[in-house]
């Protein structure tokens, strides 16, 4: 907030940036015709009820530090428990995400039953690009049923990868030709040249 001193500053004050004031009088006139007001500071109490209002919705949400991003896996184990964890609150999306594919499915096939018709359907395979007819009339008291599954894939970054292999590695799990060939392409230039060197080392011991 700006404070001006009115008996000292004849002009107006527009607040451009470069603006030139005229003020009249000695110099302590002039270095108190003009200042601003900083507002006041937050207090320590008031920052602290902000931050356990995060924390406690972050809590009643099912919102953990695995699935925010924060957890730190220093080993395969870990990497697997963090994972774990942050899917847990997703169970409710996941479930109603596959009831909506389910519902979706239901309908093309509904669709395709008895509102297709009769047309020439194309279709690719190993002999090429084909068109079949197909005439929905045929198919109009078939029972279609649709299944949808959420993939158990588990995701690594390259990092993670990296040391999921070396304690595999460590452990004699694996060999060295297939610690090499399950690293992250991006990660070592000419993998395939490394791995045949390999092998062929292998095969001379």
């Amino acid at each position: 907030m700006m404070i001006v001193n009115g008996d000292t500053v004849s002009g107006d004050i527009s607040n451009d940036p470069g603006q030139i004031l005229k003020i009249y009088g000695t110099n302590e006139d002039v270095e108190g015709a003009v200042k601003f007001v900083s507002p006041p500071d937050i207090s320590a109490p008031f920052n602290a009820a902000i931050n356990n209002l995060i924390e406690n919705t972050l809590t009643q949400s099912g919102a953990n530090p695995a699935s925010l991003g924060d957890g730190q896996a220093n080993n395969a184990s870990a990497i697997e428990k963090l994972q774990n964890a942050s899917v847990l609150p997703l169970k409710l999306l996941k479930s109603e995400y596959k009831s909506f594919i389910l519902q979706t499915a239901s309908i093309w096939a509904d669709f395709w039953l008895h509102l297709y018709g009769n047309r020439r359907i194309k279709t690719q395979d190993e002999s090429g690009v084909w068109y079949f007819p197909y005439n929905a009339q045929r198919y109009s008291d078939t029972d279609i049923f649709a299944c949808a599954k959420n993939s158990g894939k588990i995701s690594f970054t390259p990092q993670q990868t990296v040391s999921v292999l070396a304690e595999l590695y460590d452990k004699g799990v694996i060999s060295k030709g297939e610690y090499i060939s399950r690293l992250p392409d991006s990660l070592i230039p000419d993998k395939t040249g490394l791995i045949l060197r390999v092998k062929e080392k292998e095969n001379d011991t």
